[in-house]
Formats: structure tokens, sequence, C-alpha cells
């Protein structure tokens, strides 16, 4: 290969993630798992994730969620967690986020609020579909499927 600068990128298998880089070669260049490439092929690695597979190089498809991994040999992103520690995601990030929706709506529950009846128990039913998210979708395995419910006065949220 006629490089201009020498680099060398190492995977974790072929097909493989890379994993490191480097100016030197760590093995002999012989070694499967070590590829020589170019500058502007280093410098894009360095930018981007990427896959190599014999002496190809793959951007890596966007990443759905932090706790998914490659999967070099279907060259697609898997979850690994159990259903049980998806839906333990999901209930998590349903609390998490419903607390400062139902900390911000207190106010209209008070008995001295200036707002009409009418409105104080709409905002008191959508008090309680955000206390409801949890029961709702605890067999849900992805924050997207979450439907929030939209506060009173509100087109969309």
């Amino acid at each position: 290969m006629e490089t201009d600068s020498a680099y060398y990128i190492i995977s974790d298998g072929n097909p493989g993630l890379v994993v490191s880089y480097s100016s030197q070669p760590k093995h002999e260049i012989e070694d499967p798992f070590e590829l020589e490439v170019t500058t502007s092929q280093f410098e894009d690695i360095v930018k981007n994730a990427y896959y190599r597979e014999g002496d190809e190089i793959f951007v890596l498809p966007q990443k759905p969620s932090i706790d998914w991994v490659f999967d070099p040999i279907t060259k697609g992103w898997i979850d690994p967690r159990s259903t049980e520690e998806k839906q333990n995601t999901v209930h998590d990030y349903i609390v998490f986020t419903r607390q400062p929706l139902l900390v911000e709506s207190d106010w209209t529950q008070l008995v001295d609020s200036s707002i009409e009846s009418e409105v104080q128990a709409e905002w008191a039913v959508y008090r309680q579909e955000l206390r409801d998210l949890p029961a709702k979708y605890s067999t849900a395995e992805l924050e997207t499927d979450v439907i929030w419910p939209v506060p009173p006065g509100t087109a969309s949220r």
C-alpha cells in the first residue's frame, strides 16, 4: 500500500470494530487485526466510528442508544440488554422526566390558585396521566415508546 504517512488501525477482529490506532505497527502487518491506512483515511477514522472487514474500512451507522453495541457480522447495532433491563431503563427515564413536570405543575392544585376550577380539573387529569405513565409503559423496552401527556392549554409538548 502506498502511503504518504503510515498509520495503523487495530480492530477487535476481522470483521471488527476499530479499537485503536498508532503511527507505529503494534504487530507485524500480516496480523489479521491490524491494517495500514493513509493519512486521509486515518484522519477520517479519528473523526468517526468505523469498523473494518479485510482491507476495507466502513463508517458505523448512527448508534441508536448508549447501551447498544455494534455487531460487525450483521453490520448493525444490537441491544444486548435483557428485556427486564430495557424495561427498567424506560421506567427510570419516565420517573426522571416526569418528576420536574409534576413539580412545575404543583401550583395548579393549590386551593388559593387563581385558575378556574375547570382548568384546575384539566391540570389534575394531566398530573394523573403523568403518575400513571410507569404502569402504562411497564412493558415498554424503548424510551421512544413513551407518549407523554400534553399539559392543558398547550398544542403539543
